[in-house]
């Protein structure tokens, strides 16, 4: 038992030794790979350089490199990158240079001369600079090894969720509503919104006369799309378009003895007409606000002893507040 015991403890220790050989082994193939591009934010900027920029980074993460963003004060890069990204000129750029430190401690520059006068558009000045970027690494052997064509495609979209509340304001009669509200998102090329949106299980707005009174509780399910315009680089402005249900529930209570109250359920399609503003809070948090005109075919309404006391969707408009989180 000595003997096997020693035995099986030599043995443990050598497959540890291996398999520590090779987790280093996969480590240093890994990073080896990776190619990392600064790109160097100017001391001032403007909302056409700061798309230009994120249109960049978008574009450097599609074909396979490591991005990240420094300050324009940071003299040399931490951690170390491969390359960096350089806007000369302040707010109208008069050239992109790109500067590498290759392996073997070489290093070099390329410049590309631009027009302050006659700004590109941001996705052509992006494009050119990703061009710029992939010749000069090229010149230095610090290519990214794989860049599958799909990696693009799968970045380009980005999965969300937002919880908050929906305020419902109807002018035909009832009151104010108070509902939850909470929302799935996707997110294509930080633009093209595509969106599930529930609200309900709220207060509950009353209306009465003399003659009953009835208590109105509603609940509705849109999906819709949307755009999400680049303005600033945390503040973005955004309009949507949006159809689905809205389901209406009427408890009713009669006032006079001759008259007998009914409830009442009703569906009804709606369509939803919105924008607002999303403000950033971090890499994948934000906030979002939301003015909203709804309206419902057929619209619900409210009556007492045969007359319309109070009409719902025709239309209603909703203000929304929501936090939401984006992978």
């Amino acid at each position: 038992m000595t003997l096997f015991r020693r035995r099986l403890a030599r043995g443990l220790r050598r497959g540890g030794v291996g398999a520590l050989a090779v987790l280093v082994v996969v480590l240093t193939g890994a990073s080896a790979v990776a190619t990392t591009v600064a790109i160097v934010e100017p001391a001032e900027s403007s909302p056409w350089l700061e798309e230009v920029m994120v249109r960049l980074q978008g574009e450097l993460d599609s074909v396979g490199y490591v991005t990240a963003r420094l300050p324009s004060e940071a003299e040399r890069p931490s951690p170390p990158v491969d390359a960096r990204v350089t806007f000369e000129g302040g707010v109208q750029p008069s050239a992109v240079v790109v500067s590498f430190e290759g392996p073997r401690g070489t290093s070099g520059s390329r410049r590309l001369a631009l027009e302050p006068d006659n700004p590109l558009p941001s996705r052509t000045l992006a494009i050119r600079a990703l061009e710029l970027v992939r010749a000069t690494l090229a010149e230095a052997d610090l290519a990214p090894r794989e860049a599958p064509a799909v990696t693009g495609e799968a970045s380009a979209w980005r999965l969300g969720a937002e919880a908050g509340a929906l305020a419902l304001l109807v002018p035909g009669g009832a009151g104010p509503s108070l509902s939850p509200l909470v929302r799935a998102q996707t997110l294509w090329r930080e633009t093209l919104m595509i969106e599930a949106t529930w609200a309900g299980a709220g207060t509950t707005p009353s209306v009465e006369d003399d003659v009953g009174r009835a208590q109105i509780s509603q609940s509705l399910l849109v999906v819709g799309v949307g755009w999400r315009f680049p303005w600033r680089a945390a503040l973005h402005p955004f309009v949507s378009l949006a159809v689905g249900v809205l389901r209406t529930a009427v408890a009713a209570e009669a006032v006079l003895s001759s008259y007998e109250a009914h409830g009442a359920r009703q569906w009804s399609a709606l369509a939803v007409v919105g924008g607002g503003l999303e403000l950033g809070l971090g890499k994948a948090i934000f906030a979002r606000g939301t003015a909203d005109l709804e309206v419902a075919r057929p619209y619900p309404v409210v009556r007492f002893g045969g007359e319309d006391v109070a009409s719902l969707g025709r239309p209603a408009f909703g203000v929304s507040l929501s936090l939401g989180a984006r992978l």
